[in-house]
């Protein structure tokens, strides 16, 4: 397995930890992978965990099954960090280089990147967008999820599975610079 840690404190459901302690003592939670976005991350543990659904991994990782579950700008940075106790960087970084944050930031005042930063660690993502711009933007709020098929199968081959790359996630890029190829928009999940 490519780069695994495991964390001793995670709260795995309370009950479910304590009764099956002796049994899975660490849950396993894997490395970054190059240019990989918060949500890929999260995806690629819910798949190794074997998660019942995507509410029971955010309910782990973030504290509460509706958290962690936005693809470009997520919330509760924080809790994830304490949560995963602090093995995958801070809150900020993980806002700042691990989400569309990555890309906004560019356009954005020193001040307005650092309030939504402290929006995305705090949870207060009710109306980041609205704050950001992005709903009267040319782009708009809509961040479908994209990957370039060539990639995905690299991906498969140098690391065992494919994920998002925050490159393909950015805004007006439907063009992988590597492959020469159209990105593939997902169909399951996008954020209007």
């Amino acid at each position: 397995m490519v780069g695994c840690s495991a964390l001793s404190g995670l709260a795995l459901g309370d009950r479910m930890m304590s009764e099956q302690a002796d049994l899975f003592p660490r849950a396993p939670i894997l490395d970054w992978l190059p240019g990989e976005t918060l949500f890929s991350l999260v995806s690629r543990i819910h798949g190794l965990w074997g998660a019942q659904d995507a509410g029971r991994t955010a309910s782990l990782l973030f504290g509460d099954r509706r958290r962690g579950t936005q693809h470009d700008l997520p919330g509760h940075l924080g809790d994830f960090v304490a949560r995963t106790e602090g093995l995958l960087g801070d809150a900020d970084a993980l806002a700042r280089e691990r989400t569309l944050l990555a890309f906004y930031r560019h356009f954005m005042s020193e001040r307005a990147e650092q309030a939504a930063v402290e929006d995305m660690v705090s949870g207060n993502i009710a109306h980041l967008k609205f704050r950001m711009g992005l709903l009267t933007s040319r782009f708009r709020a809509n961040h479908p999820l994209k990957a370039c098929v060539a990639c995905m199968s690299r991906d498969v081959q140098e690391y065992g599975w494919a994920y998002w790359h925050t490159r393909h996630q950015h805004p007006g890029v439907w063009w992988c610079r590597d492959h020469g190829v159209f990105l593939r928009e997902s169909r399951l999940k996008s954020t209007a």
